[in-house]
């Protein structure tokens, strides 16, 4: 199929629909968008090897789905973030990573997901500081000038100016 054609992204569409009966038979949620999947599971802190021992396992089954069909799953590309409060991810056994297509998916701080920062606590913080930036790079390249004290001072109080006035 040509790049750019009109059926290219049904096709594709149905295509890869199969992801999500696989997925569903795990009892994970997912959400897919183009060619990007995320995958989702709640848990608490007493049933987290559980749920992360679910989510490998769904992971080996798209593995084995996508390579059986021509895709591929890459690790390299993938993220795994944790999200909850402040208490909660304190008390949270955090792994080191998810296990994947025998690699491992690190888990970081925050992600960048369809455009929108997300940290793990779901404070929107860096998304903000990233418009901010976008919007007033001459401030942006302006404090760039200053010490490194006094930026992040600066950043701490534009983050909580943005965020309060949201």
């Amino acid at each position: 199929m040509p790049q750019g054609s009109v059926l290219g992204p049904i096709l594709f569409c149905l295509y890869i629909s199969p992801i999500a009966d696989i997925v569903s038979q795990y009892g994970v949620s997912l959400q897919q968008y183009a060619d990007d999947t995320q995958l989702y599971i709640a848990c608490s802190v007493d049933d987290a090897a559980s749920a992360l021992s679910v989510l490998e396992s769904c992971l080996t089954s798209l593995h084995s789905w996508f390579c059986h069909n021509g895709l591929a799953l890459n690790p390299a590309k993938s993220e795994a973030i944790l999200l909850g409060t402040r208490q909660r991810l304190s008390s949270f056994p955090i792994p080191v990573g998810i296990q994947t297509a025998n690699s491992s998916v690190h888990i970081y701080d925050h992600i960048t997901t369809v455009g929108v920062t997300l940290d793990s606590n779901l404070t929107l913080n860096g998304h903000v500081f990233v418009l901010f930036v976008i919007r007033n790079s001459n401030l942006y390249l302006s404090l760039r000038q200053l010490s490194v004290s006094s930026l992040l001072s600066v950043l701490h109080i534009v983050i909580l100016y943005f965020t309060v006035n949201l």
